[in-house]
């Protein structure tokens, strides 16, 4: 008997998961890796706790989310990585919502800055770590595919990352590149990528901020970030207000 074989893939159904505005705007505001309760979800999307229980009920049920109990509340987060790829790269191609308030603003400004994009930093702060990254010569490309290179640098010094620290990232790549939607230009995912963002946080060189997947540099970080990679402060926030120090 003829083993059964798959068929093609089913990309307009996962399109259709995306295509209604409440479940798009749920699955952005999981995208920094953190789980949400279902009413903040419900809250985030405009719509009733009813509603939002039936739009994450359905994204659960294709595994795009995982979900935990506590108690008598439900927590939400992204259970694939692919998903937060696929939501970055649609942002890329989709046209830009018009702010209309101060606040939407404000939350403009925020996420273009510094940003989680899943486990890793996005917006103008990621993109001007990577670049800083490749300059001091901690990026190569070998093959085609980047590299974290294996040698001494403050910038790992004083975060504690030892070279042998890119060994246990498993099978997932130690580096690889993501393009930033709202840069157009590459930040740093992979394994490298959540580790620098993680460390950076218990360093306190920044801090998830209240709006939403925004992340703020603290005075301390930017100093930091000077002093091991020479990221200019007053370069990267050109053109947009400065964030808020903690």
């Amino acid at each position: 008997m003829e083993p059964i074989r798959d068929g093609d893939v089913d990309i307009s159904g996962a399109a259709r998961l995306l295509a209604d505005p409440a479940r798009a705007r749920m699955l952005t505001v999981l995208t920094d890796g953190r789980a949400q309760p279902a009413g903040e979800l419900a809250r985030a999307a405009g719509v009733t706790a009813a509603t939002a229980s039936e739009h994450l009920g359905k994204l659960a049920e294709q595994g795009w989310l995982a979900v935990e109990r506590v108690g008598r509340h439900r927590y939400y987060r992204i259970s694939l990585p692919e998903v937060v790829q696929v939501i970055e790269a649609m942002a890329v191609i989709s046209p830009i919502e018009p702010v209309k308030s101060l606040r939407g603003s404000r939350t403009h400004r925020d996420l273009r800055l510094a940003r989680t994009c899943y486990d890793h930093l996005a917006g103008a702060v990621g993109v001007a770590l990577f670049d800083g990254l490749c300059d001091a010569s901690l990026l190569d490309i070998v093959d085609g595919h980047w590299t974290a290179a294996e040698r001494a640098h403050p910038l790992l010094d004083e975060l504690a990352i030892a070279p042998t620290d890119l060994h246990r990232f498993g099978r997932r790549p130690p580096a690889r590149t993501c393009l930033d939607w709202s840069e157009r230009r590459y930040h740093l995912a992979g394994g490298l990528g959540a580790l620098l963002l993680t460390r950076m946080l218990d360093a306190g060189w920044c801090a998830h901020a209240a709006t939403p997947r925004a992340i703020t540099v603290t005075t301390s970080g930017w100093a930091a970030l000077h002093r091991t990679l020479g990221i200019d402060r007053e370069t990267v926030t050109t053109g947009r207000p400065e964030a808020e120090s903690a």
